[in-house]
């Protein structure tokens, strides 16, 4: 069946998640080298603000997803190979207070903007009051926008489906660490979960309300 996408993205119960677009983490202050590359390349930051600036005005909610730990790790499970290995290695990495917990400036939230932080696991809904604050907004749809397409952004489309969330994802603001891999879970998973459109047309909905 067709999904009727203007319908389904329609601004008043529609939010914009954008997922880890921190100074540590894709900025100027980032650890992984490759990830940053493949942001920079892709121009992921521009066309996440292309979205932003559209979305705002037409009445959608922008909710930057961060993520932050304690300098002593209280309240971070270190239960899989990636975070340990971070922590691991760079005590430093993403600490609450730091800069490098900053969401890069191009997208600095504007005053109409939500930030929900969390402190563990992998998706945006992990130890946070997103779903809360989703419901009592009236969102019944979430726009995917970031970088971790294949790991961050598929465990926060699963959470989102359980939760009864429709899922909608503009490939163009979406990038994986592996492209080549990102694109097949795009391909052969995200098509099961998720509504696939581009940023072109989100943009010629929302600026059509």
């Amino acid at each position: 069946m067709a999904v009727d996408l203007s319908e389904l993205a329609r601004a008043d119960r529609t939010a914009l998640l954008v997922f880890e677009m921190q100074r540590g983490i894709v900025g100027d202050l980032h650890l992984m080298p490759a990830l940053a590359a493949v942001v920079r390349e892709a121009g992921l930051v521009s066309t996440i603000g292309t979205l932003a600036a559209a979305g705002r005005p037409a009445g959608v909610r922008i909710v930057h997803c961060t993520v932050e730990w304690r300098a002593d790790r209280a309240g971070t499970m270190l239960n899989t190979p990636l975070v340990a290995g971070i922590a691991g290695r760079h005590p430093e990495h993403i600490l609450t207070g730091s800069k490098r917990t900053e969401i890069v400036p191009p997208l600095r939230p504007e005053d109409s903007d939500l930030v929900s932080v969390r402190h563990s696991g992998l998706s945006a809904f992990a130890g946070t009051e997103l779903d809360t604050t989703l419901r009592a907004l009236g969102v019944t749809t979430v726009v995917l926008s970031g970088a971790g397409l294949a790991l961050g952004l598929l465990a926060t489309a699963f959470e989102a489906v359980n939760r009864g969330y429709s899922v909608v994802v503009p490939r163009e603001a979406v990038v994986d660490i592996d492209p080549e891999f990102g694109q097949i879970v795009w391909e052969r998973t995200f098509r099961l979960i998720a509504a696939r459109t581009t940023v072109d047309e989100l943009v010629a909905i929302w600026r059509a309300t």
